[in-house]
């Protein structure tokens, strides 16, 4: 005789609710629960469509990030870039932008070229780096401000080190300044919606193994940043004024590492070149082929829907009618989804800026 089992006993659900019951007590009100805590991610732009792309569609708002590389490769106009984004998603009111200059280095005429409003934006002049970093975690922790910017990791001075003279000797203080701060900050960040891209700059290593090249600071950021940018620039070849960057994603926790490396013009002190940005990203996953000197525009089906000689044809369809930027736009989000599958990509701002003349090819 088959013995009837206890419905209660038979239930995956029961037997573990008395023992979530159990956890939901003060200790974890409001950070338990099914599902509830894994959120999907949102996002503002780089300033790039190729760059957020191989980000996974956008830079996360609510992460640490760090951009690195050597001088003069464009690192803390690319942060101002992006700060940029967040205030055409977000505004200066609601929760504020700011900028933590231990270098003194940003100035007024930078920002404003960067489109962002000067007195809009909470500055913090630290002079040393625990007062720095005490300021960096008390502004996250506050709720009052959605993203910012710290330049840079390199320039913090310790307490210690800013009573010594140029004699005395230390070791090791920076690397464990920025370990205690990281571990406060990578979760603050999160809880509080507030996203900072630290700036940091690349020395060369004195060990004979491994990468010859380090970042300052010690490996405390590069362990709990989220994102992290190597930038590299080069004077253009094709768009005059203009700088030739190649970031390359070395680490990417918010979504799949799509693609390590990515190229585009950058104009410094103003914006990305937006007719390069799309060319190149078509280029990569057929939105466009080009033969000879042709350009073919391919649409979502793969049937050729314009055929262009030569680029500057391509820049006069786009001035002919501004929506031609957005639909191109919207044809490179459908191949590179069709390529490397679903994700949230935020939306191109509707511009119309092709400055520069390019000789047909």
């Amino acid at each position: 005789m088959a013995i009837k089992k206890n419905k209660e006993e038979t239930s995956d659900e029961k037997p573990i609710d008395p023992f979530i019951a159990g956890l939901k007590s003060d200790k974890f009100a409001g950070r338990i629960g099914f599902g509830s805590f894994i959120t999907r991610r949102e996002g503002i732009s780089t300033g790039s469509m190729s760059l957020d792309l191989k980000l996974g569609g956008s830079l996360p708002r609510d992460r640490v990030i760090e951009y690195y590389g050597p001088p003069s490769s464009c690192k803390t106009s690319m942060g101002l870039r992006a700060m940029r984004s967040y205030v055409e998603k977000f505004g200066y009111d609601k929760k504020k932008p700011f900028i933590i200059d231990i270098e003194r280095s940003i100035t007024a005429d930078l920002v404003e070229g960067m489109g962002l409003d000067p007195s809009k934006i909470f500055v913090v002049l630290p002079e040393t780096g625990e007062e720095a970093l005490d300021t960096l975690i008390n502004i996250v922790r506050s709720g009052k401000f959605g993203f910012g910017l710290y330049d840079s990791v390199d320039a913090m001075e310790t307490e210690k080190e800013s009573h010594r003279t140029m004699t005395d000797q230390s070791m090791g203080e920076l690397p464990k300044l920025m370990s205690r701060i990281m571990r406060k900050l990578c979760k603050a960040t999160i809880d509080n919606d507030c996203g900072v891209i630290f700036i940091n700059q690349i020395r060369s290593s004195l060990s004979m193994y491994g990468s010859p090249e380090v970042s300052s600071g010690g490996a405390a950021l590069k362990y709990y940043s989220h994102i992290r940018i190597r930038w590299k620039a080069e004077p253009s070849k094709e768009v005059k004024g203009a700088l030739r960057l190649h970031p390359a994603i070395k680490k990417n926790k918010t979504s799949a590492l799509i693609s390590a490396d990515s190229e585009f013009d950058f104009f410094p002190g103003r914006d990305v070149e937006l007719f390069s940005d799309y060319l190149e990203t078509s280029k990569q996953i057929g939105t466009i082929i080009t033969g000879g000197p042709y350009y073919q525009l391919i649409g979502d089906n793969d049937e050729m829907l314009n055929k262009f000689k030569g680029a500057n044809a391509i820049r006069d369809w786009l001035k002919e009618n501004p929506s031609n930027l957005k639909t191109w736009g919207e044809l490179i989000h459908t191949r590179w989804k069709k390529v490397c599958g679903t994700f949230h990509v935020e939306e191109e701002p509707d511009k119309n800026e092709f400055i520069e003349e390019k000789e047909d090819d």
